[in-house]
């Protein structure tokens, strides 16, 4: 990463990367709330591919990136997956067999 940004670039981009965490996470709440799944599903997308690109550009922060991955689903709406069956509510898997 430093080969990349230079000196300069690494001393913004460090704290860039803490102030998106800061202010994602109450937009995905708002998006939530507001059951507006885009706005959750592009807060999470651009989260997602922030970690991913620390974990390809900098060397031992693979494990730390994925966690943080991790962490972002909880925001994901409560219908996701119930298409392919990873559903935890009852009357879903009735459904489905019916």
């Amino acid at each position: 990463m430093y080969g990349i940004l230079g000196p300069t670039g690494l001393r913004y981009m460090t704290p860039t990367v803490v102030y998106a965490e800061m202010f994602c996470a109450p937009v995905a709440l708002a998006g939530s709330y507001f059951r507006k799944n885009t706005i959750v599903y592009g807060v999470i997308l651009l989260m997602w591919f922030m970690h991913v690109g620390i974990a390809v550009t900098m060397r031992n922060t693979v494990l730390l990136s994925l966690v943080a991955n991790c962490a972002w689903c909880i925001y994901l709406p409560e219908g996701v997956g119930k298409n392919i069956g990873f559903s935890s509510k009852k009357s879903d898997v009735d459904d489905r067999k019916k």
